[in-house]
Formats: structure tokens, C-alpha cells, sequence
């Protein structure tokens, strides 16, 4: 009799029962609570701060060891021990061949390769999470547990969806990251050789450059083309390409490019970064020359 009762029981267990009876959901929606969580997540903030905090800090570095360098060399041709020429010229080939730069500029490509890693994680998330709270689903109870048992269209759980976006991502995202790489990577480059070699015009071959105004000499002009003074605080034209010092263009009176005649925009004016590294580089080449020419006259003086 035990037994007969026994092999009842287990006919009956929820494994074993009658289809929907006790069949467990074959989708599980999510709650209010986890969707209101999950509306007010924002994964990228701190990573993408601290990664942006890193490469500046290092980029820092980077042009303290170059005005370290820059200080050395100086020092050395002042004191005749290194022939200018010579010095010129290594000067050239000193952001692609310096061992510290070069081991500068490999992290400086993990750090960017993380950010775009975390962009492409990123969008996926966030496209995820719009679909997710896109849906119009009822909290799961035992009035709808059927309903979600016997689900014909089954929409992606949370972590499969994600999954599935990601991966579109990625492979929507690899040709894109191709120029992306060397575009970062000539950007580094860039940055390092004009803190180097502050008036010589990048040996790249890079549109951009074009725009750079060389003088006698083959020397990139530093100086503003309204005031015609060292400039300070330098803005790029995006229609022309040429640069002008901020506080000169405030009092010029006129809305077309003193070189080439295009119009100058207050929305096209941006920083002129790479400018502003060649000025202060130049300046702090001028005062180290400076610097040891009157290191040089006193110890004659003394002789």
C-alpha cells in the first residue's frame, strides 16, 4: 500500500506532472524595483574618469622627460660639447626611437584601447537597457505564472540580451576601431614631436599638417597673423585652418581670415592644441638657451 502511495507521489511531482501544472516560467520579467535600479546605473562613469585621469597624468610625464632632455641638450651645445647640427638633428627622431617615449607611448595605446574596449561594453549595456525597460511586462505572480509557463515568443533574458548586442557591437565596431587606432596613434605622436622640436613642421603624412604655415627655412610660424606677436592663447580656424592668438582676434575688426580670406566663425574657433605645446616648448627652448649663454659669458669672464 506504502508503495503504491510512493510511485503515486512520484507521478505526481512537479517533474513528472501533467503539462502546466506547477511548470516553472519560461520567462522570468523583471521587477519594478530591479527596473529602477537598473535605470539609474551608470557603469562608465568612474572607469572612463580614471582612465582620462591616467592618460593625462602620463602624457604629463612625458613632457617633463622631454624638458628634462631639452635641458641636457642645450646644456651640452652651449658648453660645445655636442655640435648643434648634431643635436638638431636627434632631436628629429627622438619621439619614435627614445626608449622612455617609446614605453610611454605603448601605454598610452593600452589606456585608449580600454577606453574603446569600455565604449563598445558601454553601448551594448545601454542598448540593452532601453530594450529591457522598453518592455511592457507584468510583475510575475501566481495568476500570471501560467501565462509565462506556456510563452510562445520568448523575449532574451537580461545577460542573454546583453550578449547579443555586445556582439553586434564588436563587429560592427572592428573596422571602425582600425582607423581609430592610428588616428590615436599619430595624435600621440604628434603632441611628442612638436614638444620636441617646437617650429619644425610635422614629418607625417597627415592632411592636417598641410594647414601648418611655415616661414624661411622651413619653420612653423608661431606668431599670431592679426597682431603678429607670439602667440598665447591659440585658436584654430576648422574652415581655413589657421591659427590666431584669442585675445587678438577679441579686437580685430573683421569677420574674414587675415591669410586667406575665409570667414571666421566664432562656432568653427577651437583650442589649438598642438599649437599651444609648440609655444610653450619654444619658450622654454628660448630661456634654457638663455640660460646657459649667460652660464657660458661668466665662466669666460672668469678665465
Amino acid at each position: 500500500m506504502k508503495r503504491e502511495q510512493g510511485n503515486e507521489l512520484r507521478q505526481n511531482s512537479p517533474s513528472e506532472s501533467p503539462e502546466g501544472l506547477f511548470q516553472l516560467p519560461a520567462y522570468y520579467p523583471l521587477t519594478k524595483k530591479f527596473k529602477s535600479e537598473l535605470r539609474q546605473l551608470n557603469p562608465a562613469k568612474t572607469i572612463d574618469s580614471v582612465i582620462k585621469e591616467t592618460r593625462s597624468a602620463l602624457m604629463e610625464t612625458l613632457f617633463e622627460y622631454i624638458d628634462n632632455q631639452a635641458q641636457q641638450g642645450i646644456e651640452q651645445v652651449s658648453k660645445g660639447n655636442i655640435a648643434a647640427e648634431a643635436y638638431e638633428k636627434t632631436k628629429k627622431l627622438k619621439y619614435k626611437e627614445d626608449p622612455v617615449l617609446l614605453r610611454g607611448k605603448r601605454v598610452l595605446e593600452k589606456l585608449n584601447q580600454t577606453r574603446r574596449r569600455q565604449a563598445t561594453y558601454l553601448a551594448a549595456f545601454q542598448k540593452a537597457r532601453t530594450e529591457i525597460l522598453d518592455r511592457r511586462d507584468l510583475e510575475l505572480s501566481l495568476e500570471d505564472l501560467e501565462r509565462y509557463a506556456h510563452m510562445e515568443d520568448i523575449p532574451s533574458q537580461v545577460h542573454d540580451l546583453y550578449q547579443e548586442v555586445l556582439s553586434a557591437n564588436v563587429t560592427e565596431s572592428a573596422s571602425a576601431n582600425e582607423l581609430l587606432v592610428k588616428t590615436e596613434t599619430t595624435e600621440i605622436d604628434k603632441k611628442l614631436f612638436v614638444a620636441i622640436n617646437p617650429t619644425e613642421p610635422i614629418p607625417f603624412n597627415d592632411q592636417e599638417d598641410d594647414d601648418e604655415i611655415e616661414v624661411g627655412g622651413g619653420k612653423v610660424n608661431l606668431t599670431c597673423p592679426i597682431s603678429r606677436l607670439i602667440m598665447k592663447n591659440p585658436v584654430k580656424n576648422k574652415k581655413c585652418g589657421h591659427t590666431y592668438d584669442k585675445a587678438s582676434l577679441a579686437n580685430y575688426n573683421s569677420t574674414d581670415c587675415p591669410e586667406c580670406g575665409a570667414t571666421i566663425q566664432k562656432s568653427e574657433l577651437v583650442e589649438d592644441t598642438l599649437m599651444k605645446i609648440r609655444i610653450a616648448c619654444y619658450e622654454r627652448d628660448q630661456k634654457l638657451r638663455e640660460l646657459y649663454k649667460t652660464k657660458v659669458d661668466e665662466d669666460i669672464d672668469r678665465l
